[in-house]
C-alpha cells in the first residue's frame, strides 16, 4: 500500500494502485466534467461506467493516452464496492476542502450556549 498524505485515497484495480489526490485542479476539472460534485457522486451511485473512469482519471492524473487501459482495468475489476467506495470517499474529501472528513461516528461539534 502506498504511503498516503492527508486526504489522498488509494484505489486498487487489479495489480495496480491509483492514488487519488485532492487538488484544486482536480475539483475544478471534476466539477466541470460532471456539472458539480453532487452529480459526480450520483454518477457513482448510478454506476455510470464512463463517469467512474473519468473520476479516476482526473483524481489520479492519468494521461489521456492511458485512458483506454484505465477503462479496461475498471471493467476487469468490476463496478463493485471495492471500486466505487474509494471514489465516494475521494469526492467527500474534495467536498471537505481536500481534507479527510471526520469519521461518521465522531460526535457533532458543540454549539455555543446562549441566546441566539
Amino acid at each position: 500500500m502506498a504511503n498516503l498524505n492527508d486526504g489522498e485515497v488509494s484505489l486498487a484495480l487489479g495489480d495496480d494502485t491509483y492514488i487519488l489526490r485532492p487538488t484544486l485542479n482536480a475539483i475544478r476539472t471534476l466539477s466541470r466534467a460532471h456539472g458539480g460534485l453532487r452529480p459526480a457522486l450520483q454518477t457513482l451511485f448510478n454506476q455510470e461506467f464512463d463517469g467512474v473512469v473519468s473520476i479516476i482519471k482526473i483524481g489520479a492524473g492519468v494521461p489521456d493516452r492511458d485512458e483506454k487501459a484505465l477503462a479496461a482495468k475498471v471493467y476487469a475489476a468490476g463496478m463493485n464496492d471495492a471500486t466505487l467506495m474509494p471514489l465516494v470517499e475521494y469526492l467527500k474529501v474534495l467536498m471537505n476542502g481536500g481534507k479527510a472528513p471526520p469519521p461518521d461516528d465522531a460526535p457533532p461539534a458543540e454549539e455555543p450556549e446562549g441566546n441566539a
